[in-house]
């Protein structure tokens, strides 16, 4: 079906993926291409000739070497729509809450003693688990949850920013480098210094309807 007013048009092209936009933007600061390879997981990097995963978290013990953090990473709480607000996640301790089976609030609510679903691998596995009704809840980095929203306003859930997350789940991240010596880390630091201050990656994350926060 054709849409009367399709949300991109040759005058506004799709974009193509955040980090891609960002890898975009990065090179052209830099005065290089950039090629781009799709990595199940950050593992299989040591099986490409990949020099650059675009985001780490700088809390880290990744063996990667670190540019300076560039985005801030918020965790939130999922809920269906209709569910009553919540003020405390410990309203969840007799239910059932989605996280990422690699996260770390798997392992800090699991000794907390809540009750985890954690055969999830993406983030979209957990959100369709609470809005089939099959979690009551779900933890994930909001911007996962704003993407999903931003392609289907239909989706029966809401992020329930009533309730304060431990703030261990948040984190910074930057851009891990394979091969970089410390000429091109700095030349790398000084372009992303520049797309924060002149707003440029604020622009890239609003055009994927997230919203964009400076990295602490």
């Amino acid at each position: 079906m054709q849409e009367d007013n399709p949300p991109y048009s040759s005058a506004r092209p799709k974009p193509k993926g955040i980090f891609i936009d960002i890898g975009d933007a990065l090179a052209r600061n830099l005065g290089v291409e950039a090629e781009y390879t799709w990595l199940f997981s950050a593992e299989y990097i040591r099986k490409t000739d990949c020099d650059l995963v675009p985001a780490v978290a700088i809390e880290g013990d990744d063996p990667l070497k670190q540019t300076i953090p560039y985005v801030r990473v918020r965790s939130t709480l999922v809920v269906p729509k209709d569910r009553a607000q919540a003020h405390d996640l410990a309203e969840f301790k007799s239910g059932h809450v989605a996280v990422l089976a690699t996260s770390f609030a798997r392992h800090v609510l699991n000794e907390q003693g809540y009750s985890l679903w954690v055969r999830f691998l993406e983030n979209d596995e957990i959100l369709d688990a609470v809005a089939k009704g099959e979690a009551d809840g779900g933890l994930l980095p909001l911007y996962a949850f704003q993407w999903r929203a931003h392609l289907d306003p239909a989706l029966p859930l809401r992020a329930e920013s009533s309730v304060a997350l431990d703030p261990s789940f948040d984190y910074s991240a930057a851009m891990g480098l394979r091969r970089a010596d410390a000429a091109a880390l700095r030349k790398i630091d000084e372009a992303l210094g520049k797309m924060i201050e002149d707003d440029e990656l604020q622009a890239i994350f609003s055009r994927y309807g997230l919203t964009y926060e400076k990295p602490t």
